[in-house]
């Protein structure tokens, strides 16, 4: 039995294997010897290895194959180390737009596999770590992200896990800075955030400051594309009772009740405004108008109401032959009004 062509055969498909395996198998030139891996040297030899052979392989799947392996056999000090994952990320996005998006996270995968500590594969795991809500895990990558390379956008969401994480003094001094990169319009959730904030916190002047600024900034009654119309209204009826509180302090009756009407204008369910309202015309002696206030505070029926009808049964009484007469039927036709 002649061999010699079942060996021939066998041969030739060894050389072929041997072959496919060359052609997968991208290996780095290696330092010859009194030049260093770090040296710019094999730099620029790698470097042209990766983009003159490796990354003009057609075939993505088999380019990154070439680059795994060429990643894992390169020096751990070789100076195009750091570099390699761009390389990874490039043909990612070049699968992601070839609608081969499984490949392309298998690829990411591998990116976080071969370079756990790169900035990255850490804005990734930030990112994934706020969208599962693990805050505490966020603020850790975000911190880290930022103590190395201070980015804007890193920030704003570290000031949000801040916020979701109950840490108002941190997210407040993050907030601060955003705003005063960004400016009042286009950091008006971090404006309204701190002005919020600093009213929570009791502290009525700082919150007025970020909330003139908003009525300075925002002068429309409508809100802006992209604003939800009840959060709009809340904050402008907030920013004016608050104005309208601090002139109210100050006897200034008459800018509180123009305040108050703006505020009652974008919350017009408001009973501590009608009280605030009727209080102010109480102290100017404009008693119709006192009294519509308080009634209309007592027909919202919120915690100013109980005094709101107590005031306004002071006034009503000496009016109306002091009796009570008449009063129940003036706050449910308040209550009409306001269409409750």
């Amino acid at each position: 039995m002649n061999l010699r062509p079942q060996l021939l055969f066998g041969l030739s498909v060894l050389l072929v294997l041997c072959g496919m395996t060359a052609a997968l198998a991208q290996d780095p030139i290696t330092a010859p010897e009194g030049v260093t891996p770090e040296s710019d040297w094999l730099y620029a030899k790698h470097l042209d290895q990766v983009q003159n052979t490796i990354m003009k392989e057609a075939d993505l799947n088999v380019r990154v194959q070439k680059l795994d392996n060429f990643t894992r056999k390169l020096p751990p000090t070789a100076k195009i180390r750091p570099y390699m994952e761009s390389f990874f990320t490039q043909t990612a996005e070049e699968m992601q737009k070839a609608g081969k998006a499984q490949e392309a996270n298998a690829v990411m995968a591998k990116v976080t596999e071969l370079f756990p500590n790169s900035p990255i594969v850490k804005s990734q795991q930030f990112m994934a770590a706020f969208q599962a809500k693990d805050y505490a895990k966020a603020i850790a990558l975000g911190e880290e992200l930022n103590a190395a390379n201070p980015d804007p956008q890193v920030t704003a969401i570290l000031a949000q896990s801040y916020m979701a994480a109950g840490n108002g003094p941190k997210a407040a001094e993050l907030s601060q800075k955003i705003l005063d990169a960004s400016g009042p319009k286009e950091g008006a959730f971090y404006l309204l955030w701190l002005a919020e904030y600093y009213n929570a916190q009791k502290d009525v002047p700082k919150a007025m400051e970020y909330y003139n600024k908003f009525l300075e900034t925002f002068p429309e009654d409508a809100p802006p594309q992209g604003w939800a119309p009840d959060v709009w209204n809340r904050h402008k009826a907030t920013a004016y009772m608050l104005k309208a509180g601090q002139a109210y302090t100050a006897k200034d009756y008459p800018t509180a009740l123009q305040n108050l009407e703006l505020s009652v204008k974008f919350a017009p369910k408001n009973d501590t405004a009608y009280y605030m309202m009727g209080m102010s015309y109480w102290r100017t002696q404009n008693l119709d108008k006192a009294e519509e206030s308080f009634a209309k505070a007592a027909a919202v029926g919120g915690p100013a109401s109980g005094k709101a009808r107590e005031y306004l049964e002071q006034i009503w009484k000496p009016r109306h032959n002091n009796t009570t007469d008449g009063m129940d039927a003036f706050i449910a036709k308040a209550k009409t009004d306001l269409k409750i």
